[in-house]
């Protein structure tokens, strides 16, 4: 997955949504609005009509316009506003409404104050075909079941497209799917959606393209979700940059959008990559294809007649859920959904073909939220981890990293929903592990950024000593064993030899990546405004405050870190951690390249002030992060005053290039180190 980012782009996503409720619902006095259309033939810089949004005077007090009728305009990033033609009740006018000028206007008889907002953003527009379902149904479906279908076009305005190496235009194709149209449009969400539509709010939406497409380098895949950019969610784009930063596995790539739905403007939107098993985005063994293939093979389509040639170890994408639903179970006091595969069987009973990830994963929880041991010898005719301490079935490595970008960043969701384990084949490997990270509509949830959130937290059910109290979610679980607590603070505080998470948290909170969010304020104001009109979105706290929580959150921690500690309570704190990744795929290195195919030029430079001999490595990633190679020159002296260069000739697809030098017991950070491709 491309990352290349301008400042803005990098810290927050460029997408964002327009889409208007229907003009012709607004009435004013006996007399019903019309449409005000600005139509494409007579405004330049847009794809199509769009349509102006009409309001009533709202009761003092409830903040958009108060005691005002006003008419907005909100127009997309290449529309000229000094000269805006719109037609309404059969009369046609132009307006100039740059520079903040305002005219007042008549509709019906009524006085308006005519304003216009210009976005900076990319323009999503979703022209639905509502012979095919309707956006009212597909809008107030109860747990997003109605469908609708049409195409989507995304414009990118020329220096974004120029400065992240992205298409201009991104336009839905045909691919001869059984569906209509281009693009299947449908709500997506649990907590979110049902308060969206209880609310009257901007909808959160799952976009599925019926051929894949790379947009804005997020990779080819046909799913994308559309997030509400509220006053929540507008800081989705920083906390998820924050977990790819810290090391989280297939943390979404995520850009902010304006969308426009069948013209109607929408609000500021939160384009990302969906979480699914996917080659560009969880990139595990694919069982559900895998699946599908064995059968098509078999001319069947009944699972069970392939499911014995079939290894069912993995891959399992799993969520701990706050929504029933079909493919589910419980374990503890979490729900876990089973995300993929979907075609293993047709329920989650305890005799289905899920019977092996069910019990190992019930058997893990039993563990955490117990003694720390697993206890069962089998998990449906699998060889399970009896004796096994839960540290040695997960992959702690990302376990922790994906603990400390939550803990960090004051996720109060952690652990109620939206938090994903996986797992591949045992034969490739058979750790549990915990990515990506998703839905940040709740973070910086801690007065003051002070406090520790995720070892406090309970979940939905109550605890069963009849105490009154509910239980604790998976993490608060697991930070009553000792073990894991070593694990959180030897990685927080040893960035030699682990993740530089510490670093990376301090570029958040008093290095570029703050400053980058302070400048963020000032580059979406005018979408942040639309948005705020039309919703009646309160952006604050992102555009000011955000900025200034990181400083604190990470002073407090910085302070603090030796004392989570104190939530031990069972087990033994652990000495010395191990390191649990291959060395070479230590952060030493301050470089972190993006390279492509072809030959790898490493080149370490001379002014090192030392002679010393020391192992060279040079590890190669994936696109997904996932380390491939490693190429090791041993022995090899590097003297000031002069040069060390190797070349390696690679052919798959790359992501990240890091070099490092490695002497025993010791990593020595290199400042001035060259990765060329």
């Amino acid at each position: 997955m491309k990352r290349k980012m301008t400042l803005f782009f990098g810290m927050m996503m460029t997408l964002a949504a327009l889409i208007v409720m229907p003009l012709s619902a607004l009435a004013t006095g006996e007399n019903e609005t019309p449409e005000v259309v600005v139509p494409k033939e007579l405004n330049t810089g847009l794809y199509r009509d769009i349509y102006a949004f009409v309001t009533d005077k709202y009761p003092s007090g409830e903040g958009r316009h108060a005691d005002e009728n006003r008419c907005y305009f909100f127009m997309p990033y290449g529309a000229d506003l000094t000269q805006i033609t719109y037609t309404a009740g059969g009369e046609t006018k132009t307006l100039d409404l740059s520079e903040n000028k305002t005219e007042t206007i008549t509709l019906n008889g009524t006085e308006y104050k005519a304003l216009a907002y210009k976005s900076v953003l990319p323009t999503m527009y979703l022209e639905i075909n509502e012979e095919y379902g309707t956006i009212e149904a597909m809008e107030n479906a109860n747990k997003h079941s109605e469908k609708c279908y049409g195409d989507m076009r995304i414009e990118v305005p020329d220096d974004v497209a120029e400065e992240n190496g992205w298409e201009k235009n991104y336009v839905s194709v045909e691919n001869k799917d059984k569906t209509p149209c281009t693009i299947e449009l449908r709500g997506r969400g649990n907590s979110s959606w049902t308060q969206a539509v209880n609310n009257k709010t901007a909808r959160p939406y799952q976009v599925k393209l019926e051929k894949s497409m790379d947009i804005m380098g997020m990779g080819a895949a046909k799913s994308y979700t559309l997030l509400k950019a509220d006053q929540l969610q507008s800081t989705a784009k920083a906390f998820l940059n924050m977990g790819t930063d810290m090391g989280v596995a297939f943390t979404p790539s995520a850009e902010l959008v304006t969308v426009y739905l069948n013209g109607e403007y929408r609000g500021m939107y939160t384009l990302s990559e969906k979480v699914e098993v996917h080659e560009e985005r969880v990139n595990i063994s694919n069982l559900e294809d895998e699946i599908d293939a064995a059968m098509e093979a078999a001319g069947t389509t009944n699972v069970n007649d392939v499911i014995d040639d079939i290894d069912i170890t993995g891959g399992y994408l799993l969520e701990i859920d706050n929504s029933i639903e079909d493919l589910q179970f419980r374990a503890q006091t979490n729900y876990l959904t089973i995300k993929s595969p979907e075609n293993l069987d047709v329920n989650s009973w305890a005799n289905s073909n899920y019977a092996y990830i069910m019990e190992l994963m019930t058997d893990l929880f039993n563990a955490v939220y117990g003694d720390g041991y697993l206890k069962d010898e089998d998990y449906a005719g699998h060889p399970g981890y009896a004796g096994k301490h839960f540290t040695e079935v997960m992959d702690m490595d990302s376990v922790t990293k994906y603990f400390l970008e939550q803990e960090l960043s004051a996720n109060a969701d952690n652990c109620l929903g939206s938090t994903f384990f996986y797992k591949d084949k045992d034969s490739i490997d058979g750790k549990i592990r915990m990515s990506p990270v998703w839905d940040n509509d709740r973070c910086c949830s801690l007065p003051n950024g002070e406090g520790w959130l995720l070892p406090t937290m309970k979940g939905y059910h109550d605890n069963p000593d009849g105490s009154g109290e509910k239980m604790d979610t998976f993490f608060a679980a697991m930070c009553k064993h000792k073990e894991f607590l070593s694990y959180v603070v030897a990685y927080y505080e040893d960035n030699t030899n682990y993740n530089n998470i510490k670093q990376t948290f301090e570029e958040y909170a008093n290095g570029t990546k703050n400053e980058e969010l302070r400048q963020l304020s000032n580059y979406i104001k005018n979408d942040a405004d639309m948005t705020r009109y039309r919703w009646n979105y309160d952006y604050s706290f992102v555009t000011t405050k955000l900025p200034t929580y990181l400083t604190a959150r990470k002073a407090w921690v910085d302070a603090n870190i030796e004392t989570i500690k104190e939530f031990g309570t069972k087990g033994e704190f652990i000495e010395k951690i191990e390191n649990t990744v291959p060395k070479p795929d230590g952060k030493i290195v301050l470089n972190t390249d993006t390279a492509t195919d072809g030959k790898i030029n490493v080149s370490i430079a001379s002014d090192l002030g030392m002679t010393q001999t020391m192992d060279v490595y040079t590890a190669v990633y994936d696109t997904s992060g996932a380390l491939t190679k490693v190429f090791l020159d041993e022995d090899v002296t590097v003297e000031d005053g002069e040069n060390y260069t190797n070349s390696y000739d690679y052919t798959d697809a790359i992501g990240r290039v890091k070099t490092m030098l490695w002497e025993p017991d010791k990593i020595v950070p290199i400042d001035r180190v060259v990765n060329e491709s």
